[in-house]
């Protein structure tokens, strides 16, 4: 064969010999060595949610053999580092690559997708109806990526003063309650709130503490006079 190829299996230094012929039956041969390298293995995990913050990211490499690397986040973010932490900022699917390098400049490549959903409802637990600032003068559930959602506010007696399941294209809640039933402002003090939110990865809202082991969908909320 004119132009061989071959595939070594095992690192070291090999001899190999090509021998030419003519029409004539002479012949010439050359020796030289080849050395193949060891050829790195790149591999890494991902974890989500980083110490239970929402689009931190933990990538474990577990490549062997491999010196340094160069890591692509999809987010237009690199790094050089062995196991990097990057933040994400925005829902989407990013595309991870990881190149490994070795001492020879041998180079093995790995790629995985990583899935970013940002996800939550936080319910205050008190405002003011007399402040000036819109944010802290209503009682505004905030939350994104809602597909379903329902809140309900009572007073001790267990009457109903206000409730709301109106959210945005982003899954966010759109109404707040001024504190007032009736035309008039509710008295200082506090009220009972009960919520419900399903996300749109069809997963169920666990409570306003996500920190908490045993998480509440209900609880108080009051009003500042």
């Amino acid at each position: 064969m004119i132009d061989p190829a071959y595939v070594y299996s095992r690192v070291g230094l090999y001899k190999v010999k090509l021998t030419i012929f003519n029409k004539y039956g002479c012949n010439n041969s050359i020796i030289k060595g080849i050395m193949v390298y060891p050829v790195p293995y790149s591999s890494f995990t991902i974890t989500s949610d980083y110490q239970g913050i929402q689009g931190k990211t933990h990538f474990q490499n577990q490549s062997i053999f491999a010196t340094h690397y160069e890591w692509d986040f999809g987010n237009g973010n690199t790094s050089t580092s062995a196991s990097p932490i990057e933040m994400y900022e925005e829902d989407s699917l990013y595309t991870v690559t990881l190149i490994a390098y070795n001492e020879y400049k041998c180079t093995d490549t790995a790629i995985l997708e990583h899935k970013i959903f940002f996800k939550g409802l936080y319910i205050p637990n008190a405002f003011s109806p007399n402040n000036p600032n819109d944010e802290i003068s209503k009682f505004s559930p905030k939350g994104i990526n809602l597909k379903v959602y329902h809140i309900e506010v009572f007073d001790t007696k267990g009457n109903i003063l206000w409730e709301s399941d109106k959210i945005d294209i982003y899954g966010s809640p759109t109404e707040s309650w001024d504190g007032y039933y009736d035309g008039n402002l509710m008295p200082e003090g506090f009220y009972l709130w009960k919520a419900m939110g399903i996300f749109k990865d069809n997963t169920y809202w666990k409570g306003s503490d996500f920190n908490s082991k045993d998480p509440k969908t209900f609880g108080t909320v009051t009003i500042i006079r």
